[in-house]
Formats: C-alpha cells, sequence, structure tokens
C-alpha cells in the first residue's frame, strides 16, 4: 500500500477538523491545500515502514525548526477518487529522495474536494501526526547520519539546533 505525506496548516482546518458534518472551511482549501499548476505536493512512501524516508525529504524543506502536523494519505484511496498522481522531481536537501516527490495532478475543484474531504476524516479521526522538535531533530540526524542531508547546506538556524 502506497502512502503519500503531506504538511498541513491544522488551525486552517478549524472546525471542520472536530466533526465531519461541518463543511470544509475556505482557509483549509486557499491555505492548507493551495495548489501550482493545479497540482499539490506530496511525498511518497511505499509501506509504513519507509514513512521516516518521506518525512525526511518532507523536512528537507524546512529553514527552520518549528514543529509540523501531517496526514498519511492511501495512494489508492485517491485514486478510486479520481485523484491523478504525476512523478515529479521535488526540491529538498534531501537529494537522494529527489525523486520521492509526487504531485496530485490535474486538479480542479472536483477533486479538490474529494482530497479536503478525505484529509477532514483523517482529522476527524485523529490520523494526523504532529512532529514536534525532538522527533524533528532525531529525523535531520538520521538523514544526515545516512547521508541524505549534507548539514553544511542547512540553513544557520537548523546547523545550531543540531549542534545544542
Amino acid at each position: 500500500m502506497s502512502l503519500l505525506v503531506r504538511k498541513i496548516q491544522r488551525s486552517k482546518w478549524g472546525d471542520c477538523a472536530e466533526n465531519s458534518d461541518v463543511p470544509v472551511n475556505a482557509d483549509a482549501l486557499t491555505n492548507c491545500l493551495k495548489t501550482t499548476g493545479d497540482t499539490l505536493s506530496v511525498w511518497f512512501a511505499q509501506d509504513d515502514s519507509d514513512l521516516d524516508s518521506a518525512k525526511i525529504a518532507l523536512i528537507g524543506t524546512m529553514s527552520k525548526l518549528e514543529k509540523i502536523d501531517i496526514i498519511v494519505l492511501d495512494e489508492s484511496e485517491l485514486a478510486a477518487n479520481d485523484v491523478v498522481l504525476a512523478e515529479t522531481p521535488g526540491i529538498t536537501l534531501a537529494k537522494p529522495l529527489v525523486d520521492r516527490h509526487r504531485d496530485l495532478a490535474r486538479l480542479s475543484v472536483i477533486e479538490m474536494m474529494k482530497v479536503s474531504s478525505i484529509i477532514q476524516r483523517k482529522l476527524v479521526e485523529g490520523e494526523t501526526e504532529r512532529i514536534g522538535k525532538p522527533e524533528l531533530l532525531r529525523l535531520f540526524k538520521k538523514a544526515i547520519d545516512n547521508g541524505l542531508i549534507v548539514k553544511s547546506e542547512l540553513s544557520d538556524d537548523l546547523q545550531k539546533a543540531l549542534n545544542k
């Protein structure tokens, strides 16, 4: 079962993150699920045991150490909802993982409604993960130790946090 990891802004979902009877907020769509070229960026993992790789690719886009919320989507559920997946090179400091990037592609309002409904259901069911600073540091150290990220290429803020 292939998985797709996306960073979300939980605060943008408001009451609809607690109750599936509440319509999805416009801010969730326009801010948290902001598209570019009718695509939405995600990171690929082959299965649960491969999630750290997708998380490392994702955090390789960060310039400072701050907690994040992520959602893990099931590729087959998106496909069943007519959401097209495209392999596109990602932008991450974890250069060996750039091929893990995917785009939810050719998105119209209809597909965006389906994607937002899936995310809302996962939020309501508590299927999100908050990655705090200690876990982020662990992932960065793992990435550096495994040669996935070069420490000197990280922002000064991240390097300082890693040196503490």
